[in-house]
């Protein structure tokens, strides 16, 4: 790196991040600087005339964005559990042209000759391995994300993108702005019954932090999943699972209709590159293949198991039987009881369904953030990664 700002600590990757000395202002020079260096390093590798290696082709091409890796990676971690009004904007102001660059590797027409002329070599041709693989899967990055596309089709896919990356970013926010407005505070110690004293502790340490009196709870997973696992409460259970499922559909903060359009763009991109469904864009380097794949999956594995249902169920009542097993007593309507020191009875809404539906909805937030549609190859981070709401 040339002459490096010392002052900066996002101009030094390192080991060991210095989250302490980090500030807003930090992250638009850096993200200049860093840009800077890495387009004169693609400029490098997509140069004309030199004699292809696997060294100034592939590894070149793994290392040159190291450093604006590491300094995106550690802001967008920054914005996702300790964000604050000046590092948002920073961070938003950033986003645009830092997606729109990575976007833009696969698209270099003199990178993707070079490449193809590398991998036409005898060195290429000899290689195996982990370097064959990395080989046939950057191939495979470069034409599934836009390389053949023409010149027309090329900047619309970086259009694509690039507002992708904002509209993602800006349903992180909303999420995690959703998260931390919502607060809960019980007055009473009998109101708390359930909870161990580790959830207790921190959520009179939480309150203490606001100059609240009692007991404070959050969105957060240490508070969330201790009230839904442990509280007694069953009113208080249902208010706070409420909150958590209506998440990001307040007026300010409605990530409805960003949905939609992500959507959208996303079925522009897969068209665009050649797929009928996104979930076949994504899906195609991935056991699934294509977006056919899981549904199938699902079918089946839901049929063949039926065919001996009868004869399992009725062979593991003989065996209860005969060991004398007792009868499982069953839980009244809408309740569920759980081996535990207190046996008190769960939520009027069945907490199996309940954790079944938190599970699929965690699923499909982990889902929608890793398909966004940018590319992940060669270490590329997405710039539009769904960061949970963490607790500050």
């Amino acid at each position: 790196m040339t002459s490096p700002d010392v002052t900066n600590p996002l101009l030094q990757p390192r080991f060991r991040v210095p989250f302490d000395r980090i500030r807003a202002e930090h992250i638009e020079p850096a993200a200049a600087e860093l840009l800077r260096e890495a387009r004169a390093a693609l400029a490098r590798l997509a140069e004309d005339g030199a004699s292809r290696t696997y060294d100034n082709t592939l590894r070149a091409l793994d290392e040159f964005t190291e450093p604006l890796d590491w300094a995106m990676a550690v802001v967008r971690h920054l914005e996702s559990v300790a964000t604050y009004p000046e590092l948002r904007a920073a961070f938003n102001a950033v986003q645009g042209e830092v997606s729109a660059f990575y976007t833009g590797i696969p698209l270099d027409a003199g990178l993707w000759r070079n490449i193809k002329e590398f991998a036409a070599t005898a060195e290429a041709g000899a290689l195996g391995g982990e370097r064959r693989r990395y080989l046939e899967k950057t191939v495979e990055t470069f034409r599934r994300h836009g390389a053949d596309l023409d010149a027309a089709g090329k900047k619309r896919l970086e259009e694509i993108d690039v507002e992708l990356t904002k509209l993602t970013t800006k349903f992180s926010e909303n999420v995690l702005d959703s998260t931390n407005a919502f607060e809960l505070i019980l007055g009473s110690e009998p109101e708390l019954a359930g909870l161990p004293p580790t959830a207790r502790e921190s959520a009179r340490q939480s309150a203490q932090r606001k100059g609240l009196e009692g007991w404070r709870f959050t969105l957060h997973a240490p508070d969330y999943f201790a009230v839904m696992t442990y509280l007694d409460d069953a009113r208080v259970r249902r208010r706070v699972y409420e909150a958590f499922a209506v998440r990001a559909t307040e007026a300010g903060r409605d990530n409805r209709p960003l949905i939609v359009r992500i959507l959208e763009l996303r079925r522009q991109k897969a068209e665009l590159l050649g797929f009928q469904h996104f979930a076949d864009l994504v899906l195609e380097d991935r056991m699934a293949h294509n977006g056919a794949g899981p549904s199938l999956f699902w079918r089946t594995s839901r049929a063949r198991p039926r065919g001996a249902s009868p004869g399992r169920i009725a062979s593991c009542t003989n065996s209860a039987a005969r060991w004398k097993v007792p009868a499982r007593r069953k839980s009244r309507p809408g309740t569920w009881r759980t081996t535990r020191k207190s046996s008190a009875p769960r939520s009027t809404i069945s907490m199996k369904r309940r954790s079944a539906r938190i599970s699929r909805w965690s699923g499909w937030w982990r889902v929608f953030s890793n398909w966004w549609g940018g590319s992940t190859a060669f270490g590329w981070r997405s710039t539009a990664a769904f960061p949970p709401g963490t607790r500050r």
